[in-house]
Formats: C-alpha cells, structure tokens, sequence
C-alpha cells in the first residue's frame, strides 16, 4: 500500500488537483458505455464521487457490444450524442480519422505523457495512429487466459495444462479418450478473427508491418496459424458456434479446458459455485515463435468532437486514472461479480483476486497485443471475418483465403 500511496501522491502532482466546486449551475456529463448494465455501473461508480466533488451530473448509458460501433458511427456523423464514449481498441483511431473526436494529445499533451507513463504500455500501439495522434485513451484491458479443471484433466492423464500447440492437441486427444465429443472450447471470438489473432501471434505473425507500410496477415506464419486453427475444430472438435458453454463444460466435464477472457475470473465461483477451488486458469499454450502472445482486448474514452463540455469531460476521465475512482469501479466490479482491470498499472495489486490467479493474470497481460493501429483495419475486418470463414468453416485453402483477406486490407490501406 505504500507504493500505491507514494503512486498517488505522483499522480496528483502530475494531473493538478480536480475541478473546485463551481458556482454556476450543474453541468451534466453524457456518457455512452460499450457493455453491459453493469459496466454503465461500474463507471458510475467513479462518475458519482466525481460529481460529488465537483458539483456536477454524470449520466451514463450502457450500449451493447452488438450496437455500440453504428451507435457511435451514427453519433460522429449527426454531431449529436454523448460528451464521452467507450468502445473497443480501434474506435479512437477510427472515429477521430472522422473528425469525430477531440485530438487529445494536441489539446492534453501533458496530461497525456503522464497517463502513458503510469499504464500499462503494450495498449499504446492500438490506440495511437500512425501519425501519433490520440484521440482516445485506455478505459480497461481484456486479456484471453486458459481455464482448466486440474482434475478432470488428471483423470485422463494430462498432469498439467499445456503449454505448447504440440500439447495442447495431445492433451485434447488424451481428454478425448476418456470421453466423447468435444474437449477445448475456445469462448471469446471463436471461430473469429479475434481468436485467430492469438495463433497468429503466437506462429510469430501479425496483420500488418510495424509501420502498416505493408499487409502481412497472408504470410507463412499467417497460414501455419490459420491451418493450426481450423484443425481444433476440423479435426480435434472443438465447438464452432458463437460462444460455447464454457462455464457448464468445466462443471460437467465437457470442456475439462478451454479459453476465454478474464472477466470469467470474477464470475465463475458466482455462477458455479460447484466447481469452485476446482479449477485454474494459466497462460495460452505458446506457439512456432516460442510466445504465448494473444490477442489483447479491452476499451478506449474519449471526447466527441461535438461536446460542449470538452474540459469538463477530460477532468472527468482524468478521475477514473486515480487511486479513488479506479478503487470504486473496482469495488462495484466485486459487488458485481465481475473483474474490471484497469490500465494503470499500480492498481493491478487492488484486484480482489487471489495470488496464483492474479499472476497468470499479469503474465499472460505481459505478452499479449491489440488490434493493428493501420488505415482500413477496421473497415476490412468483417471481410477478413468472411474469408476466414471459408477455412475454418468450410475447408477453403488457407493460403489462397489469406490472400484475399491481404488483398482487400491492402486497397484500404492505400485509399
């Protein structure tokens, strides 16, 4: 606690103290929260003390992952909508290449450099474009973990979860041997390009060249990942739909071990209570490149280009960077049975998750990676999404679907 009180007194100095109470009427603050009801709670939790402390109004709406890009899109275009938005790692690129958004590293340059010192630094590169502009900065991070049942998967023999592709097929035959049907589910963007995001790391891939001068998902890694992938379900059985079971698999059995992201670490003894201090959670198995590098997820803020009340905002998310307002959203995270990590990292240990858990947590974070910061990525994904499709749900020919998935994201990098 000591060093968190020392990071405190840091911060303060850094960012200046908060608004004084003002003497002119209330202003309220819109804000659109990417999630659920209770992710609209767990930010106004830190919302209300601010507006306790400033004299202001905070309102605050969830909006579903299904409909949060159009919302949004449809808000950039009409200037009409909230003063702050939430919403996954690409939108801040995306939405301020609109004119959408404020450039907050032109009009908060200080107050930037030292948000970018203090969190957590692989989420830097999905957010900020290529020209180092920041329009949106890191809300909370995501991160894919492995969930194992410790002791279904010594029941077939397997001693512990595994850490290479090589044992992750063997252990999935080994489960197999024992029972039937499927073994590993992968929950979180199955069958998706999020989920293929993590075997391209791992394979030593990526989408683009670091300086999104060139497209590579179609290189020899990106085919070796994909093949990789369509096998679990081709040959090996995992569950293709949506979003597998996982959660009844590892009571029943089904899926003694699968993957998915980190919130299932706050929500599974409260919602299976049965298989509580049954089961674990580690690392994704590491792939050719000898990483286990996944997919890093997770959501940006920022201000609407259109708002009015621009200062008042930044104040505001100034806020949730703060020992106080980070320890309320997590605190209604708990309350919520759910697990809200921040970006900043010397709150990591403010977690209220036990010490195994929480270290894989942190490992598995320490080599993980976002979304491509390139012009077009957000636009091509969903024909990515499709082509990807062609392989892992119909036996298309890897290389000649990553081919075209190239082709497409290389016309909207050059437009």
């Amino acid at each position: 606690m000591k060093r968190l009180f020392v990071f405190a007194v840091i911060f303060t100095l850094a960012f200046g103290a908060l608004a004084a109470m003002p003497t002119r009427a209330a202003t309220t603050i819109t804000v659109w929260t990417t999630g659920s009801e209770d992710d609209a709670l767990i930010f106004k939790a830190a919302a209300d003390l601010w507006a306790a402390k400033t004299g202001n109004e905070v309102k605050v709406e969830a909006v579903s992952w299904n409909d949060t890009y159009a919302k949004n899109l449809a808000a950039v275009t009409s200037g009409q909508g909230p003063d702050i938005f939430t919403g996954g790692l690409s939108y801040g690129i995306d939405f301020g290449s609109k004119g959408g958004l404020v450039n907050l590293g032109e009009k908060f340059a200080d107050d930037i450099k030292s948000m970018r010192e203090v969190t957590y630094q692989g989420v830097w590169p999905s957010i900020v474009n290529t020209a180092g502009e920041v329009f949106a900065v890191p809300y909370d991070l995501t991160v894919y973990l492995m969930y194992f049942r410790p002791d279904l998967l010594k029941e077939a023999g397997v001693e512990a979860a595994p850490k290479t592709w090589e044992e992750l097929t063997e252990a999935i035959k080994m489960v197999q041997a024992k029972t039937e049907g499927s073994a590993f589910a992968m929950q979180w963007g199955n069958a998706q390009w999020l989920y293929f995001a993590n075997y391209l790391y791992q394979a030593g891939g990526d989408f683009y060249t670091p300086d999104c001068s060139e497209v590579t998902i179609n290189s020899e890694a990106g085919v070796t990942a994909l093949e990789f992938m369509a096998s679990l379900y081709q040959e090996y059985g995992s569950p293709t739909d949506g979003w597998p079971d996982l959660e009844n698999g590892l009571v029943t059995g089904q899926y003694p071990f699968g993957a998915t992201g980190n919130w299932l670490v706050g929500s599974l003894d409260v919602g299976k209570p049965e298989i509580a201090g049954k089961w674990e959670i580690a690392p994704l198995p590491a792939g050719p490149s000898g990483k286990s590098t996944v997919f890093l997820g997770g959501r940006v803020m920022g201000i609407m280009s259109f708002s009015q009340n621009v200062d008042l905002a930044w104040d505001l998310i100034k806020f949730l960077y703060t020992e106080e307002g980070a320890s309320a959203m997590l605190s209604k995270a708990t309350e919520k049975s759910a697990i809200f990590f921040p970006p900043v990292t010397a709150y990591y240990d403010l977690l209220k998750v036990d010490a195994a858990k929480l270290e894989a947590i942190k490992t598995q974070l320490n080599d993980a990676k976002g979304p491509p910061n390139c012009p077009g990525w957000e636009e091509g994904a969903n024909e990515v999404q499709r082509l990807l499709d062609t392989v892992l749900l119909k036996d298309a020919d890897a290389q000649e679907a990553l081919d075209a998935a190239a082709a497409e994201l290389e016309r909207l990098l050059n437009e």
